[in-house]
């Protein structure tokens, strides 16, 4: 138990008072963290703590750099036509096999969250693009919006950017290493079993003819569109390998991005790189402000009073409250629910294996961009879909919500199990020849549906 007269209980009192006070009336999530990280100061006795403030402020300074560089990339791969073209070359080859391009769709929406790590931007680029298609296989508003926020919550989550990984491992000071393979099996499984149950009833043939009458733009031709993705995902390969040389992914994104400026559709990259950081200014502010909030729960000792208690719980009763308590904080900002509570409960399972754990938890964390009244991904994509009341994209998107949080608890108690499996290296292999089986039963499903018809 807590002992309520401790000065810490009442810092991190007045400090979420603040928090969610300020976010009820709609001041900025930044400007929201960074004044309960003031009143916490102030209540500890140090009225302006300028040190601590700057310092907090430029804990994430490299992953701020990173997802700046990434949204310049993902803007300018937009306005050279690329995703378009891979959207409709994917429609074309496989506009007979629904169900398998159902799933293709999902990994394709799933791309802008792995490299920008955030849902709301995955919805509004590679989401839009992929609404077309999903309406043309036959999916209501409902389930497309369904599928595209839970495919842009998968994909903040997958690797290589994962941005609630990063703030959780900045609070206990673990470097964000070794993450891609548990981040694969927390999100590819889950991306494909959920876009199933959402969608797989509904799909039928796309009309080809109609979809392509339907396009807004036609695809790029040539080869020389791809090259932008082509060049970064070879300088991340070489990044990683033994023999390679380190380029840092702001410089890599950056490289791909000035390379997708003069490829497919030309444009002007000081205007995409403008655009591109005005569309990321809220996410990047987040990033100050949670840096700030933390470093002053260090300072006033609230940080070290919850991992003790959190310590003290049964394990059940542990991860109930990590299961219901970080997507509910998430509502507010699956980034501020991750800095809050998931850096204390990933320390609160310190012995297990700490990535596998911290994988888990922002997946939780994630959860949170569905979770009302903000459900930043439920109602980008209700806007995306056309959809007015964005609810019936939340009670579709219930039965994979549910889903994800048990599987989430899952990876924690079996975090040991599942690292050793991650680091083996079975890992690759199986994890390929899995996808592989997947694609053989869609594929053999979809050709009896046609035999049917």
């Amino acid at each position: 138990m807590i002992d309520i007269y401790t000065p810490e209980i009442w810092y991190f009192l007045i400090m979420l008072a603040t928090f969610v006070g300020l976010a009820s009336i709609k001041i900025p999530i930044s400007v929201s963290l960074m004044f309960s990280a003031l009143a916490g100061s102030i209540a500890f006795g140090e009225f302006f703590p300028l040190r601590h403030l700057v310092e907090g402020g430029f804990g994430y300074i490299d992953t701020i750099l990173v997802i700046a560089s990434a949204m310049i990339f993902m803007e300018s791969i937009k306005v050279s036509g690329l995703l378009e073209t891979i959207a409709g070359n994917m429609t074309i080859a496989f506009h007979k096999k629904p169900t398998f391009l159902l799933v293709l769709l999902t990994f394709f929406i799933m791309i802008a969250g792995m490299i920008t790590g955030s849902s709301t931007a995955t919805v509004l680029t590679t989401g839009a693009i992929a609404f077309p298609v999903l309406k043309s296989l036959g999916l209501s508003k409902r389930r497309a919006g369904s599928i595209i926020a839970m495919s842009g919550i998968y994909g903040m989550i997958a690797p290589p950017i994962n941005l609630p990984a990063m703030i959780i491992g900045q609070g206990v000071d673990m470097p964000y290493i070794g993450f891609t393979t548990p981040l694969l099996l927390a999100t590819f499984p889950l991306a494909v079993i959920t876009t199933l149950i959402i969608g797989a009833r509904q799909v039928k043939p796309v009309d080809l003819e109609l979809f392509k009458r339907e396009r807004e733009h036609e695809p790029v031709k040539g080869f020389t569109v791809y090259l932008p993705l082509i060049v970064m995902v070879l300088l991340m390969v070489q990044e990683n390998a033994s023999w390679g040389f380190s380029l840092g992914l702001p410089l890599i994104f950056m490289i791909s991005a000035l390379l997708a400026s003069v490829t497919g559709r030309r444009g002007n990259i000081f205007k995409i790189s403008t655009t591109a950081i005005q569309n990321a200014l809220g996410i990047l502010s987040i990033l100050i402000g949670v840096g700030m909030f933390i470093q002053i729960m260090t300072m006033n000792g609230v940080r070290g009073l919850i991992v003790g208690y959190l310590n003290s719980l049964p394990e059940g009763v542990l991860l109930a409250g990590i299961a219901l308590g970080i997507p509910a904080f998430g509502a507010v900002s699956s980034y501020g629910s991750a800095s809050v509570l998931g850096v204390p409960f990933l320390l609160a399972f310190l012995g297990r294996n700490d990535i596998v754990v911290c994988s888990a938890l922002s997946l939780l964390a994630g959860l949170g961009d569905m979770v009302p009244p903000t459900a930043l991904a439920g109602i980008f994509a209700a806007h995306v879909v056309g959809e007015k009341n964005y609810f019936k994209i939340w009670l579709s998107s219930m039965p994979a919500f549910f889903i994800t949080m048990a599987y989430a608890i899952s990876m924690i108690v079996w975090s040991t199990t599942i690292g050793n499996f991650a680091k083996s290296v079975f890992f690759y292999p199986i994890f390929a020849g899995g996808l592989a089986l997947v694609a053989v039963a869609l594929l053999i499903i979809d050709k009896r549906k046609e035999r049917v018809v």
